[in-house]
């Protein structure tokens, strides 16, 4: 279902596994996120956001990705948006 008529291109692939220390990666090389697969519930939803957003704004600081994502996170947690765990 499209609401607005902007088709986004050029979406990174997704790969969810388990990181180490890390809980999520953007490589923008390969235009890859990498989300570990231990995450659920909101932190797993900030870490999307938060890797998504490095790669929308490659030049904000981490300080400031990390605010928004969190923010957008919980904007997004309290209106009930969740996802939908279909077998993984």
């Amino acid at each position: 279902m499209d609401v607005f008529s902007y088709k986004p291109k050029n979406q990174p692939k997704v790969e969810r596994k388990k990181l180490g220390r890390n809980e999520g990666l953007y490589w923008p090389t390969f235009n890859l996120i990498e989300v570990d697969t231990r995450l659920k519930g909101k932190k797993e939803m900030i870490i999307y956001i938060h890797e998504y957003l490095h790669k929308l704004f490659p030049d904000m600081e981490e300080d400031d990705v990390i605010i928004n994502s969190e923010s957008i996170a919980d904007f997004m947690w309290k209106n009930h948006f969740r996802r939908v765990d279909l077998g993984e």
